[in-house]
Protein backbone atom coordinates (compact mmCIF):
# COMPACT_ATOMS: atom_id res chain seq x y z
CA UNK A 1 0.00 0.00 0.00
CA UNK A 2 1.23 3.56 -0.95
CA UNK A 3 0.79 6.58 1.43
CA UNK A 4 1.22 10.49 1.05
CA UNK A 5 4.04 11.72 3.30
CA UNK A 6 5.72 15.41 3.69
CA UNK A 7 9.18 15.25 2.61
CA UNK A 8 11.54 15.96 4.78
CA UNK A 9 13.97 17.93 2.63
CA UNK A 10 11.66 20.63 0.96
CA UNK A 11 8.12 19.52 2.48
CA UNK A 12 6.53 18.34 -0.65
CA UNK A 13 3.60 15.47 -0.45
CA UNK A 14 5.45 12.57 -1.87
CA UNK A 15 4.27 8.82 -2.39
CA UNK A 16 6.14 6.16 0.19
CA UNK A 17 5.48 2.35 0.64
CA UNK A 18 4.35 0.40 3.65
CA UNK A 19 7.76 -0.47 4.38
CA UNK A 20 9.18 3.36 4.01
CA UNK A 21 10.59 2.48 0.33
CA UNK A 22 9.36 5.41 -2.25
CA UNK A 23 8.56 3.63 -5.55
CA UNK A 24 10.77 3.73 -8.15
CA UNK A 25 8.35 5.79 -10.51
CA UNK A 26 7.89 8.63 -7.80
CA UNK A 27 11.74 8.53 -6.65
CA UNK A 28 12.72 9.14 -10.74
CA UNK A 29 10.12 11.85 -10.81
CA UNK A 30 11.42 14.02 -7.78
CA UNK A 31 14.93 13.72 -9.46
CA UNK A 32 14.30 14.96 -12.80
CA UNK A 33 12.16 17.55 -10.70
CA UNK A 34 14.73 18.75 -8.73
CA UNK A 35 17.47 18.26 -11.43
CA UNK A 36 15.10 20.98 -13.77
CA UNK A 37 14.86 23.73 -10.67
CA UNK A 38 19.07 23.01 -10.60
CA UNK A 39 19.50 23.64 -14.33
CA UNK A 40 16.67 26.92 -14.23
CA UNK A 41 18.98 28.70 -11.13
CA UNK A 42 22.05 27.75 -13.32
CA UNK A 43 20.73 29.51 -16.70
CA UNK A 44 19.76 32.16 -14.43
CA UNK A 45 22.73 32.91 -13.17
CA UNK A 46 24.81 32.83 -16.29
CA UNK A 47 22.60 35.01 -18.36
CA UNK A 48 21.02 32.41 -21.11
CA UNK A 49 17.36 32.65 -19.46
CA UNK A 50 15.18 35.28 -19.40
CA UNK A 51 13.46 37.05 -15.70
CA UNK A 52 9.92 35.57 -15.38
CA UNK A 53 6.91 38.03 -17.06
CA UNK A 54 6.02 39.70 -13.80
CA UNK A 55 3.36 41.92 -16.36
CA UNK A 56 1.96 38.33 -17.03
CA UNK A 57 1.58 37.05 -13.58
CA UNK A 58 -0.45 40.07 -12.52
CA UNK A 59 -2.54 40.06 -16.02
CA UNK A 60 -3.43 36.58 -14.91
CA UNK A 61 -4.70 37.49 -11.07
CA UNK A 62 -6.63 40.26 -12.46
CA UNK A 63 -4.32 43.38 -11.47
CA UNK A 64 -3.81 46.17 -12.80
CA UNK A 65 -0.65 46.56 -14.54
CA UNK A 66 1.98 49.63 -14.94
CA UNK A 67 1.51 50.34 -19.36
CA UNK A 68 3.49 53.06 -18.99
CA UNK A 69 6.23 50.65 -17.57
CA UNK A 70 5.60 48.06 -20.06
CA UNK A 71 6.30 51.09 -22.81
CA UNK A 72 9.29 51.80 -21.07
CA UNK A 73 10.19 47.87 -21.62
CA UNK A 74 9.57 48.49 -25.15
CA UNK A 75 6.18 47.32 -25.36
CA UNK A 76 8.29 43.81 -24.64
CA UNK A 77 6.28 41.68 -22.19
CA UNK A 78 9.00 39.61 -21.26
CA UNK A 79 9.83 41.64 -18.09
CA UNK A 80 13.30 42.84 -18.87
CA UNK A 81 14.87 45.15 -15.69
CA UNK A 82 14.51 44.67 -12.09
CA UNK A 83 10.74 45.92 -11.53
CA UNK A 84 8.61 45.86 -8.38
CA UNK A 85 5.12 44.27 -7.61
CA UNK A 86 3.45 46.26 -5.62
CA UNK A 87 -0.18 46.66 -4.98
CA UNK A 88 -0.87 44.93 -8.23
CA UNK A 89 0.98 47.53 -9.89
CA UNK A 90 4.37 47.65 -11.47
CA UNK A 91 6.85 49.83 -10.14
CA UNK A 92 9.36 50.83 -13.24
CA UNK A 93 13.01 50.39 -12.37
CA UNK A 94 15.11 52.95 -10.51
CA UNK A 95 16.74 55.33 -12.74
CA UNK A 96 18.89 57.92 -10.61
CA UNK A 97 21.81 56.25 -11.77
CA UNK A 98 23.29 54.76 -14.94
CA UNK A 99 23.34 50.75 -15.47
CA UNK A 100 26.82 51.38 -16.59
CA UNK A 101 28.04 53.43 -13.61
CA UNK A 102 29.31 56.17 -15.77
CA UNK A 103 30.35 59.55 -14.63
CA UNK A 104 31.01 62.92 -16.36
CA UNK A 105 33.07 65.63 -15.39
CA UNK A 106 32.20 69.69 -16.45
CA UNK A 107 35.40 71.26 -15.96
CA UNK A 108 34.87 74.76 -14.38
CA UNK A 109 36.06 77.91 -17.06
CA UNK A 110 38.60 79.20 -14.43
CA UNK A 111 41.53 77.22 -13.06
CA UNK A 112 42.51 76.39 -9.50
CA UNK A 113 38.58 78.10 -8.43
CA UNK A 114 38.06 74.70 -6.26
CA UNK A 115 34.61 74.02 -5.82
CA UNK A 116 33.30 72.99 -2.29
CA UNK A 117 29.64 72.81 -1.49
CA UNK A 118 26.47 72.43 -3.90
CA UNK A 119 22.95 72.10 -3.21
CA UNK A 120 19.49 72.00 -6.08
CA UNK A 121 17.71 75.65 -6.33
CA UNK A 122 14.61 76.28 -7.10
CA UNK A 123 15.19 76.85 -10.73
CA UNK A 124 16.23 73.37 -10.79
CA UNK A 125 19.94 74.41 -11.13
CA UNK A 126 22.65 73.11 -9.06
CA UNK A 127 24.41 76.22 -7.26
CA UNK A 128 27.80 75.63 -5.88
CA UNK A 129 30.56 77.87 -3.61
CA UNK A 130 33.86 78.53 -5.33
CA UNK A 131 36.30 79.31 -2.28
CA UNK A 132 39.42 80.38 -3.53
CA UNK A 133 37.18 81.71 -6.68
CA UNK A 134 35.38 83.88 -4.30
CA UNK A 135 32.48 83.48 -6.20
CA UNK A 136 29.40 81.65 -5.80
CA UNK A 137 28.54 79.46 -9.39
CA UNK A 138 25.92 78.04 -11.31
CA UNK A 139 25.83 73.82 -13.43
CA UNK A 140 22.86 73.23 -15.31
CA UNK A 141 21.83 69.52 -15.30
CA UNK A 142 23.21 69.68 -18.74
CA UNK A 143 26.75 70.58 -17.65
CA UNK A 144 26.61 74.50 -18.80
CA UNK A 145 28.63 76.44 -16.03
CA UNK A 146 27.72 80.10 -15.26
CA UNK A 147 30.60 81.82 -12.94
CA UNK A 148 28.38 85.12 -10.94
CA UNK A 149 30.49 87.91 -10.38
CA UNK A 150 33.20 87.70 -7.60
CA UNK A 151 31.56 88.44 -3.83
CA UNK A 152 31.84 92.62 -2.90
CA UNK A 153 34.31 91.95 -0.18
CA UNK A 154 37.54 90.51 -1.09
CA UNK A 155 39.25 86.84 0.05
CA UNK A 156 35.62 85.81 1.71
CA UNK A 157 35.70 82.23 0.76
CA UNK A 158 32.57 81.08 0.33
CA UNK A 159 32.22 77.29 1.84
CA UNK A 160 28.94 75.91 2.24
CA UNK A 161 25.57 76.38 0.44
CA UNK A 162 22.13 75.59 0.58
CA UNK A 163 18.71 76.12 -0.10
CA UNK A 164 16.47 78.11 2.80
CA UNK A 165 12.80 77.50 3.45
CA UNK A 166 12.46 80.71 1.43
CA UNK A 167 13.48 79.64 -1.68
CA UNK A 168 16.77 81.62 -1.98
CA UNK A 169 20.35 79.97 -1.71
CA UNK A 170 22.20 80.98 1.78
CA UNK A 171 25.96 80.58 2.05
CA UNK A 172 28.38 80.95 4.79
CA UNK A 173 31.38 83.34 3.96
CA UNK A 174 34.45 81.16 6.21
CA UNK A 175 37.04 84.16 5.82
CA UNK A 176 34.51 86.98 5.42
CA UNK A 177 32.93 86.36 8.27
CA UNK A 178 29.39 86.75 7.07
CA UNK A 179 26.16 85.29 5.76
CA UNK A 180 25.06 85.52 2.39
CA UNK A 181 21.38 85.29 0.82
CA UNK A 182 21.32 85.23 -2.87
CA UNK A 183 18.03 84.78 -4.66
CA UNK A 184 18.64 82.36 -8.17
CA UNK A 185 18.13 85.73 -10.23
CA UNK A 186 21.68 86.84 -8.76
CA UNK A 187 20.32 89.45 -6.25
CA UNK A 188 22.96 89.13 -2.91
CA UNK A 189 22.35 90.19 0.34
CA UNK A 190 25.55 89.54 2.90
CA UNK A 191 24.77 89.41 6.76
CA UNK A 192 27.64 90.44 9.27
CA UNK A 193 28.34 88.11 12.52
CA UNK A 194 28.40 89.49 15.37
CA UNK A 195 31.70 87.55 16.76
CA UNK A 196 34.83 88.35 15.07
CA UNK A 197 36.16 85.75 13.42
CA UNK A 198 33.62 82.73 13.98
CA UNK A 199 34.60 81.01 10.64
CA UNK A 200 31.45 80.09 9.52
CA UNK A 201 30.95 76.44 7.82
CA UNK A 202 27.92 74.34 7.81
CA UNK A 203 24.63 75.64 7.34
CA UNK A 204 21.49 74.04 6.63
CA UNK A 205 17.33 74.64 7.12
CA UNK A 206 16.32 73.78 10.63
CA UNK A 207 13.63 73.84 13.25
CA UNK A 208 11.91 77.48 14.22
CA UNK A 209 13.30 78.67 17.58
CA UNK A 210 11.00 80.62 20.23
CA UNK A 211 10.89 83.64 19.12
CA UNK A 212 10.85 85.24 22.87
CA UNK A 213 13.81 83.65 23.82
CA UNK A 214 15.74 84.92 20.37
CA UNK A 215 14.84 88.53 21.13
CA UNK A 216 15.98 88.31 24.89
CA UNK A 217 19.57 86.55 23.57
CA UNK A 218 19.84 89.31 20.70
CA UNK A 219 18.76 92.31 22.98
CA UNK A 220 21.96 91.12 25.95
CA UNK A 221 24.11 90.23 22.88
CA UNK A 222 24.02 93.91 20.83
CA UNK A 223 22.71 95.80 24.07
CA UNK A 224 19.99 97.92 24.32
CA UNK A 225 20.61 100.89 22.67
CA UNK A 226 21.46 98.77 19.36
CA UNK A 227 18.10 96.96 20.06
CA UNK A 228 15.87 99.55 19.84
CA UNK A 229 17.12 100.99 16.74
CA UNK A 230 16.69 97.59 15.12
CA UNK A 231 13.47 97.32 15.93
CA UNK A 232 11.99 100.66 16.87
CA UNK A 233 11.93 102.33 20.19
CA UNK A 234 10.46 101.38 23.28
CA UNK A 235 8.30 98.72 21.62
CA UNK A 236 11.39 97.02 20.32
CA UNK A 237 11.26 93.51 22.19
CA UNK A 238 7.47 93.41 20.44
CA UNK A 239 8.33 93.92 17.19
CA UNK A 240 11.49 91.59 17.59
CA UNK A 241 8.95 88.67 18.40
CA UNK A 242 6.68 89.44 15.13
CA UNK A 243 9.82 89.30 13.18
CA UNK A 244 10.99 86.68 14.25
CA UNK A 245 7.79 84.63 14.05
CA UNK A 246 7.16 85.47 10.91
CA UNK A 247 10.37 84.36 9.42
CA UNK A 248 11.80 81.19 9.16
CA UNK A 249 15.32 79.82 10.13
CA UNK A 250 18.80 78.27 8.81
CA UNK A 251 21.71 77.11 11.39
CA UNK A 252 25.24 76.95 11.04
CA UNK A 253 28.06 75.92 12.47
CA UNK A 254 30.89 78.22 13.50
CA UNK A 255 34.62 76.46 13.98
CA UNK A 256 35.04 79.29 16.62
CA UNK A 257 32.58 77.46 19.11
CA UNK A 258 29.13 78.16 18.20
CA UNK A 259 25.94 77.01 16.91
CA UNK A 260 23.83 79.77 15.08
CA UNK A 261 20.91 80.27 13.78
CA UNK A 262 19.79 83.12 11.42
CA UNK A 263 16.22 83.81 10.27
CA UNK A 264 15.03 83.91 6.63
CA UNK A 265 15.69 87.93 7.52
CA UNK A 266 19.03 88.00 8.56
CA UNK A 267 18.65 88.20 12.20
CA UNK A 268 21.26 86.22 13.89
CA UNK A 269 21.41 84.03 17.68
CA UNK A 270 24.59 82.66 18.69
CA UNK A 271 24.69 79.55 21.04
CA UNK A 272 28.17 78.42 22.46
CA UNK A 273 28.88 74.93 22.80
CA UNK A 274 30.44 73.61 26.29
CA UNK A 275 33.08 72.31 24.77
CA UNK A 276 35.66 75.49 24.29
CA UNK A 277 37.74 73.75 21.43
CA UNK A 278 35.44 71.59 19.82
CA UNK A 279 35.15 73.04 16.46
CA UNK A 280 31.54 72.49 15.56
CA UNK A 281 31.09 71.69 12.01
CA UNK A 282 28.19 69.58 10.24
CA UNK A 283 25.04 70.70 11.47
CA UNK A 284 21.47 69.17 10.24
CA UNK A 285 18.02 68.86 11.46
CA UNK A 286 17.22 66.28 13.66
CA UNK A 287 14.31 63.32 13.98
CA UNK A 288 13.30 64.95 17.02
CA UNK A 289 12.87 68.83 16.42
CA UNK A 290 16.65 69.46 17.57
CA UNK A 291 19.63 70.93 15.69
CA UNK A 292 22.48 67.62 15.81
CA UNK A 293 26.07 69.26 14.89
CA UNK A 294 29.81 67.27 14.92
CA UNK A 295 32.16 68.39 17.07
CA UNK A 296 35.94 68.19 15.04
CA UNK A 297 38.47 68.56 17.65
CA UNK A 298 36.28 67.88 20.54
CA UNK A 299 35.89 64.46 19.43
CA UNK A 300 31.85 64.71 20.07
CA UNK A 301 28.24 64.88 18.94
CA UNK A 302 26.24 67.91 20.06
CA UNK A 303 22.44 68.12 20.22
CA UNK A 304 20.73 71.96 20.53
CA UNK A 305 17.09 71.81 22.15
CA UNK A 306 15.65 74.89 20.13
CA UNK A 307 12.87 75.40 22.53
CA UNK A 308 15.50 75.88 25.63
CA UNK A 309 17.73 77.92 24.04
CA UNK A 310 18.67 81.91 25.30
CA UNK A 311 17.79 82.79 29.07
CA UNK A 312 14.12 82.37 30.46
Amino acid sequence: MVHRVRNGQDRTLIDRRDDGRVPDAVRAGEQARRDHGRAGRESLVRGDRKQPDRNEHARRRGHRVDADAEQRAGGDRRGTGRRDLVYGTLRPPDRRLASDGTISEYLLPIAANQPIGITVGLDCNLWFTEAPGNRIGKITPSGAINDLPVLPHAQSQPWEITTGPDGNLWFTERLGNRIGRLNVDGTLTEFDLPTPKALPNTIRPGPDANAARDCRVERRAIGEAAFRLVYGGAAAFGTCVAVHATTASLWFSEEGGRIDEITTGGAITEHAVPTAAGTPLGVTDGPDGNVWFTEFDGNKFGSLGVDDVGPR
